[in-house]
C-alpha cells in the first residue's frame, strides 16, 4: 500500500523530482476507493459501494443541522449499529440477538420486544421486572403464558388493576398451593 503525501508538487518542484511522490499518492487514491467500492474503471457503477465497513465509535457523534449519523459502537464486546439524527434522537438499528430465556430486540424504528421467564409466588401479587433494560418511553402489551399446566388449573394472569410500567408489570396468582412458572413478552418503546 503506497503512502499519500500531502502538498505534492510544491509550486516550485521540478516534476521529475517529485514524480515518485507524485506516483505514489496516485496509487494511494486508487487503493483507498477500490476498498469497498466498485472497481475504479467501472463507468456504469463508478462511486458506488460494494461493502460499507464502520469504524467502531468510542462516542456518539455530535450531530450537525441537516445531516444524520451513521455509526457502530461497542455494546459490551457487540458491535451494534445506530443512527443519530440532526435532533439528537438515537435509534439502535441492530442489537446481538440469542435464543436465551431471557433477552430483548430492538428493531428499527425503535420497537422492543423482551421476554423472559419468572414465578409467580402461590396466593401473591407480585411486580415482575424486566430482565434486561427498561422500555425507553413505554410498554404497549405484555402476554404471560404459564409453563405448565395441569389438572389443577394453575393460572398466572396480569394485574388488570395496576398498569404496565417501563420497568415490568404485575401478575396474579391465586393458587393457594402452588408457586407457578410462567413465560412472559413485552412490546414497548
Amino acid at each position: 500500500m503506497s503512502t499519500y503525501s500531502n502538498n505534492i508538487p510544491q509550486p516550485d518542484d521540478d516534476p521529475t523530482d517529485s514524480q515518485n511522490l507524485i506516483l505514489d499518492n496516485f496509487k494511494a487514491i486508487f487503493n483507498a476507493q477500490n476498498r469497498n467500492h466498485v472497481d475504479f474503471n467501472d463507468i456504469n457503477n463508478s462511486g458506488r459501494h460494494e461493502v460499507v465497513e464502520l469504524k467502531e465509535q468510542t462516542a456518539d457523534p455530535t450531530t450537525i443541522t441537516g445531516f444524520g449519523d451513521l455509526f457502530v459502537r461497542d455494546d459490551s464486546g457487540t458491535q451494534n449499529l445506530y443512527f443519530l439524527d440532526d435532533a439528537s434522537n438515537l435509534s439502535q438499528l441492530t442489537n446481538n440477538f440469542k435464543e436465551d430465556d431471557i433477552g430483548f430486540i430492538i428493531f428499527p424504528g425503535g420497537l422492543q420486544f423482551k421476554w423472559g421467564k419468572a414465578t409467580a409466588l402461590q396466593e401473591s401479587t407480585q411486580f415482575i421486572p424486566y430482565d434486561t433494560t427498561d422500555f425507553g418511553s413505554k410498554t404497549i402489551n405484555v402476554q404471560v403464558t404459564v409453563n405448565k399446566v395441569d389438572t389443577a388449573g394453575r393460572v398466572v394472569m396480569l394485574d388488570q388493576n395496576i398498569p404496565f410500567t417501563i420497568e415490568g408489570f404485575n401478575v396474579v396468582n391465586n393458587n393457594d398451593g402452588n408457586d407457578i412458572e410462567f413465560f412472559w413478552l413485552a412490546i414497548g418503546i
